[in-house]
């Protein structure tokens, strides 16, 4: 999967819970998201826009929020667990870490309930 490929699967998906999402198109749609606000944070330094740059980052991060879960739905659903493990992320400290041990393990090899092996096709 490239780059592209990965931001477009992400933003068509728009709000898909189900199904599951190959780590390259979890990680390359952060990347995506990393460039763009970094990009809009130079943009706005460089034309002293703060205002400006406040603003469209909260526009940003809106448009953004449901693609977000969505895609780390699908991405833990691609490890085998429920897209509803996300919740640990409010167990204070270890939470977030054990999300994130999620996200970053390979997805499970064939089939699983949550559908499809996304490498397969």
């Amino acid at each position: 999967m490239t780059f592209g490929d990965a931001v477009v699967s992400a933003f068509t998906k728009y709000a898909v819970f189900s199904g599951r999402a190959r780590r390259a198109e979890f990680w390359y749609f952060w990347l995506f998201n990393a460039i763009t606000v970094t990009s809009m944070f130079f943009i706005a330094l460089l034309f002293d826009a703060g205002d400006a740059f406040a603003g469209l980052l909260v526009l940003y991060w809106l448009a953004t929020i449901v693609p977000r879960y969505a895609l780390i739905w699908r991405r833990l659903q691609d490890t085998g667990r429920s897209g509803f493990y996300f919740f640990l992320v409010f167990v204070p400290v270890v939470g977030w870490i054990l999300v994130l041990i999620r996200l970053l393990m390979e997805g499970q090899r064939g089939p699983n309930v949550f559908g499809p092996d996304p490498k397969a096709s």
